[in-house]
């Protein structure tokens, strides 16, 4: 078997330990924590795992939704906990329950950009009615269209 170069054993080191990290995370490790069990610095466990939620979300649904899951319930358990402050006026409380609403929002997709579909047909009679009002030779659909009486100005 080829031996591997440095460099290669390095990367493949770290592939390992990125893996470890995302799963001690799934598990329900805070990065700082998992970061310790691997005996890694947090900056270099942040970048990590970073790195491979990307990753993850490239390549993999399920591991996608068990780690969206992961959020949404934390958010959710931020809210309840939030919660009591917020109705009694505290607003500390108000504002980050604003803020978790707001990343659960972003996280289901809730205020992604609606999608307009056109049908063509009706674009293409559209334009050409407003073309003979232009023209002037449907004055009488003209006053249809606008709902106003033959004669009134």
């Amino acid at each position: 078997m080829p031996r591997q170069s440095g460099k290669a054993a390095a990367e493949l080191e770290r592939a390992r330990q990125a893996d470890q990290l995302i799963q001690l995370v799934i598990a329900g490790q805070s990065v700082a924590k998992a970061a310790d069990s691997l005996k890694i610095s947090y900056e270099v466990a942040k970048r990590m795992y970073r790195q491979a939620l990307q990753k993850t979300f490239d390549e993999s649904t399920d591991q996608r939704q068990e780690l969206l899951g992961r959020e949404l319930k934390t958010l959710e358990m931020l809210q309840r906990a939030l919660w009591p402050g917020a109705l009694r006026g505290h607003v500390r409380s108000v504002e980050v329950m604003l803020a978790v609403m707001d990343r659960r929002s972003k996280y289901l997709g809730f205020d992604a950009a609606t999608k307009v579909q056109v049908e063509f047909a009706r674009v293409d009679q559209a334009l050409s009615d407003i073309t003979k009002i232009i023209d002037g030779e449907a004055t009488a659909q003209a006053a249809t269209l606008l709902r106003i009486e033959p004669g009134q100005p």
